[in-house]
């Protein structure tokens, strides 16, 4: 979700749940500025220019560090799902899925807040 506002707004959001929330952990997906160019090429073709997705990154420490976060773990986004549609899903999504797990352009973000 947070793909679809601003880097300082998330940063911000994060912010305030370390004030709310003690010994806190986030979880979240995330997506690389090149992840986000290719999804918003498909968002601009369907005309729905108002899902575009702003906030990318590229470098999950150096966001954790800015966000006064401690990094438990980045893992690949689409590592179990393609164990669970294995010989479900077509051939260009499965290759699209390996892709985007290779290239870090769509990633889980752990964060101790």
């Amino acid at each position: 979700m947070f793909q679809y506002f601003r880097n300082a707004d998330v940063l911000g959001f994060i912010a305030d749940a370390k004030k709310a929330f003690a010994d806190a952990e986030l979880v979240f997906d995330a997506t690389s500025t090149k992840g986000l160019e290719f999804a918003n090429k498909y968002v601009r073709k369907t005309g729905n220019v108002s899902a575009l997705m702003h906030c990318a990154i590229d470098d999950p420490a150096a966001f954790a560090r800015e966000a006064g976060c401690e990094l438990v773990e980045v893992r690949p986004f689409y590592t179990a799902a393609r164990r669970t549609l294995k010989g479900k899903a077509g051939l260009y999504t499965r290759i699209a899925m390996a892709v985007t797990d290779r290239t870090g352009r769509a990633f889980i973000l752990h964060v101790k807040l």
